[in-house]
């Protein structure tokens, strides 16, 4: 790879299938390969600590990305959920009819 990119010149050939090329090797190269598993055992860890609902939200949300679930899903809502464990009174508030389905509206 290093070989073909010192024969590119820099102006000519500026292509951006070159440059993505790269960011894919470096990426697969040197991108932690833990970092998803890590990921999915600190969602498991997370809990809620009233009145940090907007950190406890940022963290899950950056680490969902991390772990490579999709955010809709219902294994990310039941982690989200699972953060409030020691806080029933605060899950039945959201469960109050209408109960929400969607994250997005559990958030709120």
């Amino acid at each position: 790879m290093i070989d073909s990119l010192r024969r590119l010149h820099l102006v000519h050939h500026n292509i951006p299938v070159v440059w993505e090329e790269f960011k894919q090797v470096f990426k697969d190269k040197f991108v932690d390969s833990t970092r998803e598993l890590q990921a999915r055992n600190q969602l498991e860890q997370l809990k809620f600590k009233y009145p940090d609902i907007d950190e406890y939200i940022a963290n899950f949300e950056d680490l969902i990305v991390y772990a490579g679930y999709n955010l809709a899903s219902k294994e990310a809502i039941n982690l989200f959920l699972k953060g409030f464990s020691k806080n029933r009174s605060l899950l039945d508030k959201v469960f109050t009819p209408p109960v929400p389905t969607a994250y997005g509206a559990m958030k709120r």
